[in-house]
């Protein structure tokens, strides 16, 4: 019965708010509803943000320290909180301050409710338990009848029931602590959980701010009402009785009755969500129940079939925290948040207005992924050697699709896509890239890259949060989800690098190029051009001579630094394909290409990689032979004259040339066309300090001012400083952490072809273009940034028992 008493109290204190919203909606106050939600997710961002999945760490603590500190903290926190959710709910949201600060004084109050009912619970006194649910049910039904019989104004009618949550506190006491442990090995401890619930918050809050500008407050109460209704029972769940059975049950005192109630919910939730939504399209009359439209009731069916799948979430999510398993859990939060995130722009802008009904079911199966891929036990060296390969070569390769359901193959050397998102041609690494994290599952020993994601995704949003009108910030929300994803990839590599030992990365890359690069160029002679074609007839490579040379030259240079002195067949491979890639890289007529072939040839012809002088011999033949191969193209290209009388080579270079005027209308290719681009840029960051440290609002004029023409000048004009600063740090800490290295450079060739391409592309190739915001060149940058990552690790931690190759 006890235990009843407990998740009753504990549900009410953190529910309430969330039932107010849901009662306030069904009766028909949709405005009353927005602005609860938008200032209950103020405080999810800030006061969740730091709440460290109390309950669960306090049931896990067996010293009684951490509710002790977990009150200390909160008290030092909850004044600069509280201020800093009045301007996120009244200033950015629009919110009554009155109706404001009332809401955030009952979160204030939950906040210290919640760590007096958890310990009271460990210590089993039921009597405050039992006096918080009687004052939470009476002040809300007084709340209520005030409101909707009384017409009471809403922010005088919720004061009783906002410091009800303080009952726990004056009517029973947390216990002593048995051991004394200093606040910062308390609060070391609770880093990842921190982390959690961090980006938890924050999602929430741009979550529904996002709906929000995109469908206007009164369609987006009747959404969040449809959310509330069908998370109800999954919240109930995790907030009150799950963690309660699952502590019991890693005490012995249980019978798997945890599993049992989400076995038992689960089906009948999601046959419910989905006869309403069946009843919803095929009777839509029916709409009129509730006074309530046809989008309430297809996005309440939906949310309950959601909600099937997220209580088996939340479930996993309870197991995992009081099972210590803080790390891996900060990972899969990271990482499905962010996307969560960023989702509704693009649901709204690629599949209609009418997709956003079905927000909270994505929700739910992404998260559940996430939490399911931390699962990975063992698998067979085979079936790992497959995902690694196959993840490798959906990386490297420039296949892309576009929204409408096709494969990308326009025969236009300048692709425009008329700024529309179902236009754009997207790679098939963006697939890779979701699917691997999943499928790798690999979240320890990843804390840089896993920060740096984290970091950097808390300061957009933040960066973005500073924007009043409604179209420019929904504007920079996808504008930040566009710089975020390919960031995505350098978690993936990060994972990716702990698992491989043998070359995978390198070896599928190198195969990738030895197919595409032969079949682009015999593409390009027979459609009578000297430069590089886009269309393969199959499909098309989009931006191919901007991005994805500089992507296949680094290729090349990473597979021959490494695969040199593998074996024969590699070697002859390497060696036939020097001169072909040379012909591409002069083909492509592009200067950072051929800057970069030749670092990473001169690096991989130093006799550390190529100890016997026969093998010093044969790479200095063709090295010599692919490097008259490429110049004698280049003037070719660059010479029409040349040619003599030929005329049909005449007319193909002419051809050539213009199509590559067309090209250079788009892009600056003298030093002096950057520095003007630059200068503007650096000029305008430092235009005032606001826009320093987050990013300027407004775009300047593409015509005149096309881009940055440096990925790390872009950033900072659009996010600011702040935004940067993860990446600058990280940038910076791997050079330090490769000088510590060093010796291991000559040891270890795949560290040595991390280290130079992680240089190439950005130190060179993105302080002149901004290919680390495009996706392919993106997600290959940031990949190999976390491949690198992991090598360092490996390297500078030997006893981790791993091979390193």
């Amino acid at each position: 019965m006890n235990i009843y008493i407990f998740s009753s109290a504990i549900l009410l204190n953190s529910f309430s708010m969330t039932a107010l919203m849901l009662v306030c909606g069904l009766a028909g106050a949709p405005d009353l509803t927005a602005d609860i939600a938008v200032v209950q997710g103020a405080t999810l961002a800030l006061f969740y943000a730091f709440s460290a999945n109390a309950r669960n760490v306090i049931f896990a603590d067996p010293t009684g320290s951490v509710p002790h500190v977990l009150l200390r903290a909160r008290l030092a926190l909850m004044i600069p909180l509280a201020a800093a959710c009045l301007i996120l709910g009244s200033i950015v949201g629009s919110v009554s301050y009155v109706l404001a600060i009332v809401l955030i004084l009952r979160r204030c109050c939950e906040w210290v409710g919640e760590i007096f009912l958890s310990d009271h619970e460990v210590q089993q006194h039921v009597r405050p338990a039992l006096l918080a649910v009687i004052a939470e049910c009476l002040t809300f039904v007084l709340a209520v009848l005030l409101v909707f019989w009384m017409n009471v104004t809403p922010a005088s009618a919720i004061v009783p029931w906002a410091l009800a949550p303080l009952v726990p506190a004056f009517t029973g006491r947390i216990r002593k602590a048995r051991e004394r442990m200093s606040l910062m090995h308390n609060l070391g401890r609770l880093t990842p959980n921190i982390g959690s619930t961090s980006i938890i918050g924050i999602t929430v809050y741009v979550f529904r701010l996002s709906v929000i500008l995109l469908v206007g407050r009164v369609v987006a109460g009747d959404l969040f009402t449809a959310f509330a209704i069908g998370s109800l029972l999954s919240t109930l769940y995790s907030s009150s009785i799950g963690p309660s059975l699952v502590l019991r049950e890693h005490a012995g005192e249980g019978k798997k009755m945890s599993s049992k109630i989400v076995g038992m919910v689960c089906p009948g939730l999601l046959v419910t969500g989905v006869c309403v939504t069946i009843i919803s399209a095929v009777y839509p009359e029916t709409a009129t129940w509730l006074r309530k439209g046809h989008t309430f009731w297809t996005t309440t069916g939906l949310s309950l079939a959601g909600g099937a799948v997220m209580m088996v979430a939340l479930h996993r999510r309870i197991v995992m925290l009081q099972r210590g398993m803080n790390i891996e859990l900060f990972g899969a939060d990271v990482l499905s948040n962010v996307l969560i995130a960023i989702a509704p722009p693009y649901f709204c802008y690629i599949l209609g207005g009418r997709s956003l009904e079905g927000l909270y079911l994505f929700n739910a199966v992404l998260t559940l992924c996430f939490y399911w891929s931390t699962r990975r036990t063992g698998l067979s060296a085979s079936v790992e050697k497959v995902q690694l390969f196959g993840l490798a070569a959906f990386i490297a390769l420039p296949v892309f699709f576009q929204l409408g359901g096709n494969i990308f193959a326009s025969q236009a050397f300048i692709f425009d896509t008329g700024r529309a998102l179902n236009q754009l041609p997207i790679p098939v690494s963006v697939i890779a890239l979701v699917t691997g994290t999943m499928v790798l599952g690999q979240f320890r020993g990843i804390n840089r890259s896993l920060t740096v994601f984290f970091l950097m995704a808390v300061f957009m949003v933040l960066a973005s949060l500073t924007v009043q009108d409604a179209k420019t910030q929904a504007a920079r929300l996808i504008l930040m989800a566009q710089y975020l994803l390919p960031v995505l990839a350098l978690v993936l590599g990060d994972m990716y690098g702990a698992i491989s030992k043998q070359y995978e990365f390198e070896k599928t890359c190198f195969v990738v190029i030895c197919v595409l690069v032969p079949v682009q160029l015999f593409c390009s002679w027979a459609q009578g051009l000297f430069i590089l074609t886009p269309y393969l007839y199959v499909f098309s490579i989009y931006q191919h001579v901007t991005y994805v040379p500089v992507v296949f030259v680094t290729i090349y240079g990473s597979a021959l630094i490494c695969l040199w002195d593998n074996s024969g067949t590699w070697r002859r491979l390497l060696a036939f394909m020097m001169p072909v890639v040379c012909l591409y890289a002069a083909a492509s007529f592009t200067f950072e290409a051929l800057l970069i072939l030749m670092i990473m040839v001169a690096a991989a012809a130093l006799p550390a990689y190529a100890r016997k002088a026969p093998l010093r011999r044969m790479m200095v033949r063709v090295i010599a032979i692919a490097f008259l191969t490429g110049l004698s193209y280049a003037v070719l290209i660059g010479n029409p004259g040349v040619m003599g009388n030929t005329a049909t080579l005449n007319g193909a270079v002419r051809t050539s040339h213009e199509k590559y005027d067309l090209t250079r209308v788009s892009s600056p290719v003298t030093l002096g066309d950057r520095l003007d681009q630059w200068g503007f840029y650096g000029k305008e960051v430092f235009s005032s300090a606001r826009e320093f440290f987050f990013g300027h609002h407004e775009y300047p004029d593409r015509s005149v001012h096309p881009s940055a023409y440096n990925y790390y000048l872009d950033l900072l004009f659009h996010f600011g400083l702040l935004s940067l600063a993860p990446l600058l740090a990280l940038l910076i800490y791997s050079a330090l952490l490769v000088y510590r290295a060093r010796t291991g450079l000559t040891v270890h060739a795949s560290l040595m072809a991390s280290v130079l391409a992680v240089f190439v592309i950005f130190g060179i190739d993105n302080s002149l273009k901004v290919g680390l915001r495009q996706p392919y060149p993106g997600i290959f940058g940031f990949f190999i940034l976390g491949l690198l990552q992991a090598r360092l690790t490996r390297v500078l931690r030997p006893a981790s028992g791993n091979d390193f190759s």
